[in-house]
C-alpha cells in the first residue's frame, strides 16, 4: 500500500515539475552546481587524505627530516649521510630505514644525449615500501658488492625501450658510468617524492658508499651530504618515541661531527601526512567552500519551494478538505523534494566526471597522486548521501510549513494574511542565511585575492623581466677539470654577448630567488662559543657580470671583475642579511671569511662587496625570506667538484622572442654537439611556478564565491518580488494617496537592504572567525584585514541592493485603480 502511495506521490511530483520548466530547471541547476563541486572535491580529498598510500602496511611508514630549530614543526632540510648510517645501524625503532636522494644524468649511448633524472636509493628502498619489479627484479643487499646495477621507471622504459623485456641485463652510460640494468619499477604514484613532490624519476641508482653524490665524490668522502630517510616503524612504536631515540642517536653522532649540525634535531612524520602537506590546507578550504556552496544552494532551493507552497495553498487545502491528513501532504513535499535532488544530483555527477577530467588534464598541483583521483564506490556512497542529505535540507522547512496550514482559513475567499506572512518570514530568514554564507566566502577569496597581488608583485631583489635562464649539464668524461669548465663559459658567454638581441649575459650554480644549500661560515679573528649556533651561508658561483646582468644592486664595494680570475686572491660578494647578522658592527669590506667546516681545504676570502638581498622561495609554504648568502667568482672555485658540472646561462635580453629558446640551444650545442639539450625558461614563468598553488587556491576560492553570491542575488530577489506580489494592494493605495515613485523604491529597497545588512553583520562576525582558518594560505596580509572585510561587506551590499532594484521598478508600476477596486 505505501509503494503504490510513494509511486504516485513521484508521478503527481514529476508532473508538477515538468508544469513548471523554469523552476524546476533552477533548482536542478543550483543542486548540480553544488553536489558537482563536493564529488570533485571529494574525489581528491579521498585520494590523498583518507585514502591510505598503496604501499605495504603503509600506516606504519614515515618520513625522517632534520629542523634547524627545535621548537619548529615544519620539516626543513634532509638528513647528512653521516645521520642516516648512525640511524640505520643504531635504531631499534624501526624495522628498516631507507635512503634517497635525487640526482641529475647525462645518458649516453642510447640514441641521442639526453638529461635523465635519477633517484638514488639504499638495497632495502623497494622491499620497505612493499613495491616489486614489473619486469626483472628491485635491488637486493648483494648488489651492493656487485658492479653498478640501475633501475629503470616504467615510463622512461616504454620512452626509450619500446617497453622491451630483453633490456634486462643489458647497460646503459649515465654520467660516464656504466651500469647494468636489472629490473623496471612502477613510476610516478606508486613511489613516494618526498620534498620535491613534482619530480617523476626516469631511473633508480643504488646508492652505496662508492657512488658518486651530485657533487661528484663518492659517498663514504662526503658525510655531510644531505639524504632523505624513510623508515618502516616497528608495531606499537609511535612517532614521537622513534623522534626521541634518533636524536639521542644524533646527540652521539655529533661528538665528530662538525658544529654545524648541533644546530639541527630530528623530525619524524607520518610518511602519508608529510607527502600531502603542502596540499592538506588547500583541500581543507576547499572542502569548506564547497559545503558553504552547496548550504546557500540548499537554502535557495528551499526558498523558491516556500514560494511555490505559496503559490499551491489553495491546491493543499482542497486536498486536506478532501481527506489528505498532515502526514500525507508533507510526505508528498518531501518525496517532491528527494525527486528533484536525485534529478540534481544525476546532473550533478555528470558535472563532476566532466570537471574532474578537467582537473586531471590540467594537474593543477603539480603532483601525481599516490592514489588514483577519480569517482570510484566510496565516493559514489558520499554523493548519494549528501544527496539525501540535501533534499532534507531544502524539503524539510517547506514540508513542516506545509505541515502548518489552516484549511479553514485558506478556503476563505478573503484569506492570504497569516499563512503567507509566516511564509514570507521564514523565506526572509534564508535570504539572511544565504547572505551571511555568501560573505564568508567572499572574504576568504577576497584575503587570498589580496595574497596572491602581495605574491605576484612583490619586488624580488632583482629584475626577472626579460631574463632567460638555460641549465647546462656538463658531462664528467668530457669536462674533468675546473679549467675546462672555465674554458667553455668562457667561449659560451663570448657568443651569447655577441648575440643582437641580448643586452648583457652570465652563468650561475644557483638561479636567484633560490639560495641552494647552507655551509658553515668562518670569519677571521672570530670564535663561536659551543654553546652557540654556527654561523651559516648559502654560497653561490658567479661569472663576471652577474649582479648587472641579473639586476641585483651592489650596495658597497664592487662587483667582480678580472681582478676575481682564478690566479688572483680569492674574494667574495655578501648579501646584505649576512652583513646584518655577522657585521653589525664593523665595515664588511676587506674582512675575511672562509666557507666549509675545519675539516675541509677552503680559502680565506676577502669580501669586496655587499649586494642586496634577494628574496628566496620556502618550498611547500608561502613563505619568503632572506638568506646570509656569498657569492663567490666561478673561477675560484675551490676544486673541480664545487661546480658539479651542472649551472645556469642567464641572459638579459631585449625581448623574449620565440626562437630565442631555440637559439641558445644551437649555439651551445655548436660548442659541444654531445651535450644533452639545455633547459632553457623564461624567469618569470620559473617564478610563476612557486604560486600556481596559490593562484590555483585563489581562483577556486573566488569562484565558488561568486556562485555564492550569485545564489545569494537569486534568493534575495526572489523573497523581494513575493513581497511585491503580496504588497500590491498597499503599495497601490500608497500610491493613489500621493506616494512618488521614489518613496515605492526606498519602501522595496528598504526591505531588501535590511535583509542584506543583517546578513552582512552576521557573515561579518563568522568571517572574523573562520577566516583565521586560511591563515596559512595568506602571504602577508592578515585574517582580519580591515580593508578586505569592509570592501566585500559594501560589495555585498552594492549586489544585494541591485538584485532588490528590479522587483522595486516593478513595484513603482502598480496601477492604484486596481489596488482600490480590489479592496
Amino acid at each position: 500500500m505505501r509503494n503504490g502511495a510513494l509511486l504516485r506521490d513521484l508521478k503527481f511530483g514529476a508532473r508538477l515539475l515538468a508544469r513548471k520548466p523554469a523552476f524546476s530547471l533552477l533548482a536542478v541547476l543550483m543542486i548540480a552546481i553544488g553536489i558537482g563541486a563536493n564529488t570533485i572535491v571529494f574525489s581528491t580529498v579521498d585520494a590523498w587524505l583518507l585514502k591510505p598510500l598503496p604501499f605495504r602496511d603503509a600506516q606504519q611508514l614515515a618520513a625522517v627530516w632534520e629542523n634547524e630549530s627545535k621548537n619548529s614543526s615544519i620539516p626543513s632540510i634532509f638528513a647528512p649521510w653521516r645521520h642516516f648510517q648512525a640511524w640505520e645501524s643504531q635504531s631499534t625503532s624501526f624495522d628498516s630505514l631507507a635512503g634517497f636522494f635525487w640526482r641529475g644524468y647525462t645518458l649516453t649511448g642510447v640514441g641521442e644525449t639526453d638529461s635523465v633524472l635519477g633517484q638514488m636509493v639504499t638495497h632495502n628502498y623497494f622491499s620497505l615500501l612493499g613495491v616489486n619489479a614489473i619486469c626483472g627484479r628491485i635491488f637486493s643487499a648483494e648488489d651492493v658488492n656487485r658492479l653498478p646495477v640501475v633501475v629503470l621507471g616504467q615510463a622512461f622504459w616504454q620512452r626509450r625501450f619500446g617497453g622491451d623485456p630483453d633490456v634486462i641485463g643489458k647497460t646503459l652510460t649515465l654520467n660516464d658510468r656504466t651500469y647494468e640494468i636489472i629490473g623496471v619499477a612502477p613510476t610516478g604514484r606508486s613511489l613516494p617524492s618526498i620534498a620535491q613532490p613534482d619530480h617523476v624519476e626516469d631511473l633508480w641508482i643504488l646508492l652505496t658508499p662508492d657512488e658518486p653524490n651530485p657533487a661528484n665524490k663518492p659517498y663514504r668522502d662526503a658525510p655531510d651530504q644531505p639524504i632523505g630517510v624513510i623508515g618502516r616503524l616497528r608495531p606499537g612504536v609511535s612517532v614521537i618515541e622513534a623522534q626521541a631515540e634518533l636524536t639521542s642517536i644524533k646527540l652521539r653522532v655529533d661528538e665528530v661531527s662538525p658544529p654545524i649540525w648541533k644546530n639541527y634535531t630530528p623530525f619524524v612524520a607520518g610518511l602519508q601526512s608529510d607527502a600531502t602537506r603542502s596540499i592538506r590546507p588547500t583541500l581543507l578550504v576547499l572542502s569548506g567552500a564547497v559545503i558553504f556552496v552547496l548550504l546557500i544552494a540548499c537554502t535557495n532551493i528551499a526558498g523558491l519551494l516556500l514560494a511555490r507552497i505559496a503559490e499551491r495553498r489553495k491546491e493543499l487545502a482542497l486536498r486536506a478538505a478532501l481527506g489528505a491528513g498532515r502526514r500525507a501532504l508533507v510526505l508528498q513535499l518531501l518525496t517532491e523534494s528527494f525527486l528533484l535532488s536525485a534529478i540534481g544530483t544525476a546532473a550533478g555527477l555528470f558535472l563532476a566526471y566532466v570537471g574532474l577530467r578537467s582537473f586531471l588534464a590540467l594537474n593543477p598541483f603539480e603532483i601525481p597522486a599516490f592514489n588514483d583521483v577519480a569517482i570510484n564506490t566510496r565516493v559514489l556512497l558520499f554523493t548519494v548521501l549528501l544527496s539525501l542529505l540535501t533534499a532534507a535540507l531544502f524539503g524539510v522547512i517547506p514540508a513542516i510549513q506545509a505541515g502548518r496550514l489552516d484549511v479553514n482559513e485558506l478556503l476563505k475567499e478573503s484569506s492570504r494574511g497569516s499563512q503567507g506572512l509566516r511564509n514570507q518570514r521564514t523565506r526572509k530568514i534564508l535570504v539572511v542565511v544565504e547572505v551571511s554564507l555568501s560573505l564568508v566566502l567572499l572574504t576568504g577569496a577576497g584575503l587570498m585575492v589580496r595574497s596572491l597581488t602581495r605574491l605576484a608583485s612583490e619586488a624580488r631583489g632583482f629584475r626577472p623581466e626579460n631574463l632567460i635562464a638555460a641549465g647546462i649539464v656538463l658531462p664528467n668524461k668530457a669536462y674533468p677539470q675546473k679549467s675546462q669548465q672555465i674554458r667553455f663559459y668562457d667561449q659560451l658567454l663570448e657568443k651569447m654577448r655577441s648575440l643582437p638581441m641580448v643586452q648583457s649575459a652570465s652563468a650561475t650554480t644557483v638561479l636567484p630567488a633560490y639560495s641552494g644549500g647552507s655551509d658553515e661560515l668562518s670569519i677571521e679573528g672570530r670564535t663561536t662559543a659551543a654553546t652557540d649556533a654556527t654561523p651559516t651561508t648559502g654560497q653561490i658561483l658567479v661569472s663576471n657580470q652577474y649582479f648587472s646582468t641579473v639586476g641585483i644592486p651592489i650596495i658597497r664595494g664592487r662587483p667582480f671583475d678580472d681582478r676575481d680570475r682564478e690566479n688572483q686572491e680569492p674574494s667574495a660578494i655578501v648579501s646584505e642579511t649576512l652583513v646584518r647578522q655577522f657585521f653589525s658592527d664593523m665595515d664588511p669590506l676587506g674582512q675575511r671569511i672562509k666557507i666549509g667546516s675545519a675539516s675541509r681545504k677552503s680559502f680565506w676570502r676577502t669580501i669586496v662587496g655587499v649586494a642586496g638581498d634577494t628574496l628566496i622561495d620556502s618550498y611547500g609554504s608561502l613563505e619568503r625570506s632572506t638568506k646570509a648568502l656569498t657569492y663567490i667568482p666561478f673561477e675560484q672555485a675551490e676544486d673541480d667538484n664545487t661546480f658539479a658540472r651542472r649551472g645556469n646561462l642567464i641572459l638579459r635580453v631585449n625581448e623574449n622572442v620565440p626562437e630565442l629558446a631555440s637559439l641558445v640551444s644551437t649555439e651551445i650545442r655548436s660548442l659541444d654537439a654531445n651535450l644533452p639539450p639545455p633547459d632553457v625558461q623564461t624567469l618569470p614563468a620559473l617564478l610563476a611556478r612557486s604560486i600556481k598553488q596559490p593562484r590555483l587556491q585563489t581562483l577556486l576560492s573566488t569562484t565558488f564565491a561568486l556562485i555564492a553570491l550569485l545564489l545569494s542575488a537569486i534568493g534575495l530577489y526572489g523573497v523581494i518580488s513575493y513581497s511585491v506580489i503580496q504588497r500590491t494592494n498597499e503599495i497601490g493605495i500608497r500610491v493613489a494617496l500621493g506616494a512618488q515613485n521614489r518613496d515605492v523604491l526606498k519602501l522595496v529597497l528598504g526591505q531588501g537592504a535590511t535583509l542584506a545588512l543583517i546578513g552582512i553583520f552576521i557573515g561579518l562576525i563568522a568571517s572574523l572567525s573562520l577566516t583565521r582558518l586560511i591563515k596559512s594560505l595568506l602571504y602577508e596580509v592578515s585574517a582580519t584585514d580591515p580593508t578586505t572585510f569592509i570592501v566585500i561587506a559594501l560589495l555585498l551590499l552594492s549586489i544585494s541592493l541591485l538584485a532588490c532594484y528590479l522587483p522595486a521598478r516593478r513595484a513603482t508600476r502598480v496601477d492604484p485603480m486596481l489596488a482600490l477596486r480590489h479592496e
